[in-house]
């Protein structure tokens, strides 16, 4: 059981009342820090996690979602590319194109896949049925995997399992 209080305005506090942005997406920690992507705002902040402070600011187009592996920070905007940077240097290492609307990053081993919702071609989802893979030591995009229509959210398991959350059309595709 988790119990505490909530605050409010904890980054802005932090930053000299600087704002996190509009439409923050999920925060990833790793390392002792925080990833926040923050989709219309263009940027990513990467930030202290005991002291919230700011270190770092990515412009990525759009981010979604952020995974830190092998000492690169993975960040998928919602541009079609995966976005490579390294973590100590925040040096961009590479764009790698993965496909239309990109969702969520997933590591298992040396792969990084990439959920493709293709969101935007409602209601068909023309290219939003599957997984992109990027092998995260070459930084090369490798074979698709094929999933439901409309793939979001990706968890793994203990085991190395991937669970991929298909949201389905919306109307008559649950």
């Amino acid at each position: 059981v988790v119990s505490g209080t909530v605050q409010n305005n904890v980054f802005a506090a932090a930053n000299n009342q600087v704002s996190l942005g509009a439409t923050p997406q999920a925060a990833t920690q790793a390392d002792g820090k925080i990833y926040v992507p923050v989709f219309e705002s263009n940027v990513v902040w990467v930030m202290d996690a005991k002291t919230l402070k700011a270190e770092h600011m990515l412009m990525v187009n759009a981010p979604q979602s952020v995974s830190v592996e092998a000492g690169k920070i993975f960040v998928c905007g919602n541009d079609g590319y995966v976005n490579v940077y390294d973590v100590d240097t925040y040096e961009s290492l590479k764009r790698i194109e993965v496909g239309p609307n990109p969702c969520n990053l997933a590591v298992v081993g040396d792969a990084l896949y990439v959920s493709i919702s293709d969101g935007y071609t409602y209601p068909t989802y023309e290219n939003g049925f599957r997984l992109a893979t990027i092998n995260t030591k070459t930084l090369e995009k490798a074979n698709d995997i094929d999933v439901e229509i409309n793939p979001g959210q990706i968890a793994v398991s203990q085991q190395g399992d991937l669970y991929v959350v298909c949201r389905g059309d919306y109307a008559t595709i649950s």
